[in-house]
């Protein structure tokens, strides 16, 4: 039975070569080893194989909306602070415009139109325009106004008509009162027609 034992098992010449046959071959192993480096060395210069980034979007995405709604509020506040100005906020802003105009055939005509830039109405308007020469010497009936003027609206007074000297000086004389925005305003004005001008502008503010 011995004998057959030892007849029959490989002996350990037989086992050193299967064994090291399966251990690595280190030429091989050299090779691939040297394939890999020239791999990641072409990666590398072809701008790959870096390191992973990752993108954490939380923070861009806060600033973003951040951005956004502070854009948007300042868009409005352009938009909104004209809008309220010009027709919510309680506002009296009136002008009286007075043009002296002198025509053909010593024809002269002093015409006058309210203009209501606020954002209430004009109530209880009364205006009156009275024309004088140097000497106090009325040149015509005055022209009265008497009634309201809406916000954002004008409203145009009767002409004073007259002839006389177009080299003459003259006195414009206003008078007015009316009720605004919660206020009651009143005043006076007088304007000189010295000079050579045939063409003459006033401008009263009546809410100033």
């Amino acid at each position: 039975m011995a004998g057959n034992d030892k007849q029959g098992s490989p002996g350990e010449d037989d086992i050193a070569p299967i064994v090291a046959g399966i251990g690595p071959d280190l030429d091989v192993q050299q090779m691939v080893e040297e394939e890999e480096m020239k791999r990641k060395r072409w990666e590398t210069a072809e701008g790959r194989g870096g390191q992973v980034v990752i993108y954490d979007p939380g923070t861009d995405v806060t600033v973003g909306r951040t951005r956004r709604i502070v854009v948007l509020i300042f868009v409005l506040a352009i938009i909104l602070i004209p809008v309220l100005y010009l027709v919510a906020i309680p506002r009296a802003d009136a002008e009286l415009i007075v043009q002296y105009n002198e025509g053909v055939m010593g024809g002269i005509n002093v015409d006058a139109r309210i203009a209501n830039e606020g954002t209430r109405t004009m109530e209880d308007v009364t205006i009156t325009i009275l024309v004088q020469n140097s000497t106090d010497i009325r040149m015509a009936d005055p022209t009265v106004f008497e009634g309201r003027v809406s916000a954002h609206n004008e409203a145009s007074m009767d002409a004073i008509s007259f002839s006389a000297s177009q080299w003459e000086t003259y006195h414009i004389f206003v008078e007015y009162t009316f009720d605004c925005a919660g206020k009651t305003y009143h005043g006076s004005e007088h304007y000189v027609t010295e000079g050579e001008g045939m063409n003459m502008w006033f401008y009263l503010d009546m809410t100033a």
